[in-house]
């Protein structure tokens, strides 16, 4: 019985490295990922003077924070027809954990050709950008390429239900990557097993085994909606770094 104890205690120490390796920095469950992302998480929407004084709001898809700067990663054709000066987003506050914030945005960088948009929230009081102390999602290191396909994914942001606005309250779906070796327009993009629905454009794309964001959700494009399948913009840290760089193009 001794021996027997030995040995298996000898067997769980070798293997205790690999196993902490592949758990490192991951999420355990689905829940946890989205637990974990969910305060990234920003609607887009635009803000139009009325009458009165006030502003009234008209929301257009999700968003997510891709660094500490308040770099705010987006669907280029959610900002379509919006004027740049009325730009909103509605954000997690984390001054105060039991409601959100209105806070007006400015385009940094966008491209037409990827349908990609990088937004930032303006400064605060003392030079603090004002969603300082919410963590942004990793975004994929390597390259993204045909080894994508076959990978459960889920996406979170703020689909428009019963036909409403989108609540406060962020939606989780889930599925995998049909395909990562397509084109559109000549264009790289990912072919999603999930169906499109209004309001998820511009949201995260998160490789459930990392937690990694890979895409930003595009939409079904010309793909009927009855085939439940849904695009998407990859997206990792050489395009951010690559957009913040040059600007809008």
């Amino acid at each position: 019985m001794r021996r027997f104890s030995l040995l298996t205690t000898i067997v769980l120490l070798l293997g205790l490295p690999a196993l902490a390796r592949s758990g490192a920095g991951s999420p355990s469950s689905p829940g946890e990922l989205f637990r974990s992302v969910r305060e990234a998480l920003v609607l887009i929407g635009q803000g139009t003077p009325v009458a009165d004084g006030g502003i009234a709001l008209n929301w257009l898809g999700t968003g997510f924070l891709v660094n500490s700067d308040c770099t705010i990663a987006t669907a280029r054709h959610v900002l379509e027809g919006v004027p740049r000066d009325n730009l909103m987003i509605r954000a997690f506050d984390p001054k105060r954990e039991d409601r959100v914030v209105t806070l007006p945005v400015r385009i940094v960088a966008e491209s037409a050709e990827r349908d990609l948009a990088l937004l930032r929230v303006g400064s605060s009081l003392g030079g603090r950008c004002a969603l300082a102390g919410v963590a942004a999602p990793k975004l994929a290191a390597a390259p993204l390429g045909p080894e994508l396909t076959g990978e459960p994914v889920m996406l979170a942001g703020f689909p428009v239900l019963e036909g409403e606005q989108p609540r406060d309250v962020p939606i989780l779906r889930a599925g995998h990557i049909s395909s990562a070796e397509l084109q559109v327009e000549g264009r790289p993009m990912l072919l999603l097993d999930l169906t499109g629905v209004p309001g998820f454009s511009g949201a995260p794309v998160l490789l459930q085994r990392t937690g990694e964001v890979v895409g930003v959700v595009f939409g079904p494009g010309r793909t009927p909606r009855q085939f439940d399948l849904n695009w998407a913009t990859p997206l990792g840290r050489d395009d951010l770094r690559g957009m913040l760089a040059d600007g809008s193009k």
